[in-house]
């Protein structure tokens, strides 16, 4: 099972933290944005934005197929929804942000960026 950080449980303190005394943070994701307290999406987007530098996005494969067999309980589309909505996010902040995407090169997924 994969995890990404907003699935940890003191994820959002660490967001407070940041917002409070103006840390800003620099953030690897894969997009999934779990949350145990039941934010949204957009809500993480919201938060997350304003404290932010940069957000890597790190995926294993450009199909559902490959990506879900490789990051085991992940959801492609559910990554993607994520990244949409953080780059939506970011248009509504003059803070500036920048969003890189980072492929894992394993044997399984060669073959799709050939």
């Amino acid at each position: 099972m994969y995890k990404d950080p907003s699935s940890g449980k003191s994820f959002d303190s660490i967001i407070a933290l940041c917002h409070e005394f103006n840390v800003k943070l620099n953030l690897t994701t894969n997009g999934s944005f779990h949350s145990p307290l039941g934010y949204s999406v957009e809500q993480w987007a919201r938060l997350i934005v304003p404290v932010t530098t940069d957000v890597k996005f790190s995926w294993n494969g450009m199909s559902s197929e490959v990506q879900e067999q490789i990051m085991r309980g992940s959801k492609l589309h559910k990554q993607v929804s994520g990244h949409s909505c953080l780059r939506w996010a970011l248009s509504s902040y003059e803070q500036r942000c920048v969003l890189f995407h980072s492929i894992g090169c394993k044997p399984q997924n060669v073959p799709e960026y050939s």
